[in-house]
């Protein structure tokens, strides 16, 4: 008689039920009970397979779920809170201050105002930038995003600046005001500056700044 009764649980049964079909395979004189030990070998190879690609699919199906959410993160990286401050000062297209805080926006770089000299001195675009900025922000309170890398050499806070929930690091660039610049590791919005990179592009190829000013 063939027992199959196993104490040790799921984690042992099969090595157990391998050794007995080996046990009835080598039995010489029981034709009948080599069929029953080749019917129950048959048994656990088809139940290994299924198992096994089982877990393949779970796999699967859990990387894709993880896929699926990052991808919505990736939708919608703006926290849905943010401290608030009001601009007292804008000082070029890429820097703010607020109160005594001063304030590089992150990811852009716009051209200089001159600060050895006259102001006027400066560049059309530089010029246009600030006026951009002060129309926009100057008195206004604003949502401020810290980057990874809180500070600048010059101890300036590094933040992405939201007014009105939009991204004005990329509003200035789609004016043409201001270029991409990557500030690694403040990458967040980066491929968000990117795009606006595109659009400010072709505005600046067909845009007369100094016109503009005057």
């Amino acid at each position: 008689m063939l027992c199959l009764k196993h104490p040790g649980g799921v984690k042992t049964f099969f090595p157990f039920l391998v050794k007995q079909v080996t046990i009835i395979l080598m039995n010489p004189r029981n034709n009948k009970l080599k069929i029953t030990g080749l019917f129950i070998l048959g048994i656990i190879l088809f139940g290994s397979g299924f198992w096994y690609w089982q877990k393949v699919d779970e796999n699967d199906l859990g990387q894709e779920n993880q896929s699926k959410t990052t991808n919505i993160i990736n939708q919608d990286l703006k926290p849905d809170s943010l401290p608030l401050l009001t601009v007292t000062r804008v000082i070029d297209g890429d820097t703010i201050e607020a109160g005594e805080e001063r304030v590089r926006l992150i990811g852009i770089d716009a051209e200089e105002i001159n600060q050895t000299g006259p102001e006027k001195n400066s560049s059309c675009r530089a010029l246009l930038a600030k006026e951009y900025l002060i129309d926009l922000l100057l008195d206004k309170t604003v949502e401020v995003e810290i980057g990874q890398e809180p500070k600048d050499q010059y101890n300036r806070s590094l933040a992405y600046i939201f007014l009105e929930g939009e991204l004005v690091n990329a509003k200035i660039i789609e004016e043409g005001l201001a270029d991409v610049w990557l500030m690694s590791p403040n990458t967040k919005y980066h491929q968000q500056l990117i795009e606006a990179q595109i659009i400010g592009q072709e505005v600046q190829e067909k845009t007369d700044f100094c016109q503009q000013l005057n």
